[in-house]
C-alpha cells in the first residue's frame, strides 16, 4: 500500500486506468422512466445513482471502495481506482437511455451486491428512474467501441470542467506557461497538464471545438453552458463553472475510457473515440451517440 502523506502529490494517472492486460470491468444498465433524465442534467442523475450504490453496498462498515473513493482506512484514493459513471443518449434526442459503470479492476463482492440490487433511483420532484441491469463483466464485451477505442482522435461527449482557476500576476497580467504558451489554470492548460501526467497520453495535441453547440445527441444540440456542472453533494474541487469541448489527437491509437477534469467520475469530461479501431470484431458507427456493440 502506498503510504499517505500530509503533502499533496501529483497524480501519475490522469484518468481511468484499467488493470494490466484488461480494459476494465463494467456494469451496463438500460433506463426506463415516464420522463428520462437529460444529458445536460446528467450530474443530477449520476449523483443519485452514486448515492444509491453507496447505500446499497454499506454493510455497516462503510460503502464499497469502488463507490466511496476511499480506502478502508478512510483515506481518499489517489489513482482514480473508484468507479466512473458514464451516461449515453442512444435515442433520437438527449434523453439518457443507458448507464455504464466502469472500474479499472474487477468489482469486489460488496460492489457486485450493490450493482445487482440497483434498480431504481428516486425522482425527487420528478418521475422515478428504473434501471435494468443488462450485464456485468469485461468492459471490452459490454462497452461501446466509442467508449473504449482504441483511436488516435477523441472528441468531447460531455463538457470538460477545469479544477483550477486562471492565474494572473499581481498587476493583473495573465500568466502563461512558457512550455506551451497557454494561460496557466485555464481549461486548455488544465487539460494539457492532466494529459502530460500520464505516459499513456504522451504527445497529445488538443484543440478547442469551434462550435457554439458542440454537444450533439440525436436531434438535440447543446452549448457547454446548458449543462449543470455542480455536484448535488457539493463534492470535488472545481475551478471554472464554464464547460469546454475539446478534441484530443494522439500520435498512436490510445485505449479508453477517457474522462478528465472536475466531475469525471460523475459523467463530465467524457471523450468518445472518433473512428475507433475494430475491437473483438465490432466497429463503431458514425452517429452522435456512443454506438453500442451488436
Amino acid at each position: 500500500m502506498t503510504p499517505q502523506t500530509a503533502e499533496p502529490t501529483e497524480n501519475p494517472v490522469a484518468g481511468p486506468l484499467p488493470a494490466a492486460g484488461t480494459m476494465g470491468c463494467m456494469a451496463l444498465y438500460a433506463l426506463r422512466s415516464g420522463v428520462l433524465p437529460r444529458m445536460p442534467r446528467l450530474m443530477d442523475f449520476t449523483a443519485k445513482v452514486h448515492g444509491a450504490l453507496c447505500a446499497l453496498s454499506d454493510t455497516g462498515k462503510g460503502s464499497a471502495v469502488a463507490f466511496s473513493g476511499r480506502s478502508p482506512s478512510g483515506a481518499p484514493l489517489r489513482r482514480h481506482e473508484h468507479a466512473y459513471l458514464f451516461c449515453d443518449a442512444a435515442g433520437h434526442d438527449d434523453a439518457i437511455t443507458h448507464l455504464y459503470i466502469w472500474a479499472g479492476e474487477d468489482f469486489d463482492a460488496q460492489a457486485l451486491f450493490a450493482l445487482t440490487k440497483l434498480n431504481k433511483v428516486w425522482g425527487h420532484g420528478g418521475p422515478d428512474v428504473y434501471l435494468r441491469l443488462e450485464g456485468i463483466g469485461q468492459a471490452e464485451v459490454l462497452a461501446p467501441a466509442a467508449l473504449l477505442g482504441p483511436a488516435r482522435e477523441w472528441t468531447a461527449y460531455t463538457p470538460f470542467i477545469s479544477s483550477r482557476h486562471a492565474k494572473t500576476y499581481r498587476d493583473g497580467r495573465a500568466k502563461h506557461d512558457p512550455a506551451n504558451g497557454l494561460l496557466i489554470g485555464s481549461a486548455p492548460h488544465e487539460l494539457a497538464r492532466l494529459l502530460a501526467l500520464d505516459k499513456r497520453f504522451a504527445g497529445a495535441a488538443i484543440r478547442a471545438v469551434q462550435d457554439d453547440h458542440p454537444f450533439c445527441y440525436g436531434t438535440s444540440r447543446h452549448a457547454p453552458g446548458a449543462f449543470r456542472t455542480a455536484r448535488t453533494d457539493r463534492g470535488g474541487t472545481k475551478g471554472e463553472s464554464h464547460g469546454w469541448a475539446f478534441t484530443i489527437r494522439f500520435p498512436q491509437p490510445v485505449a479508453g475510457p477517457i474522462a478528465l477534469g472536475y466531475g469525471a467520475h460523475f459523467g463530465l469530461g467524457m471523450f468518445r473515440a472518433v473512428e475507433p479501431k475494430e475491437v473483438n470484431g465490432a466497429t463503431s458507427s458514425s452517429s452522435n451517440h456512443i454506438p453500442r456493440r451488436s
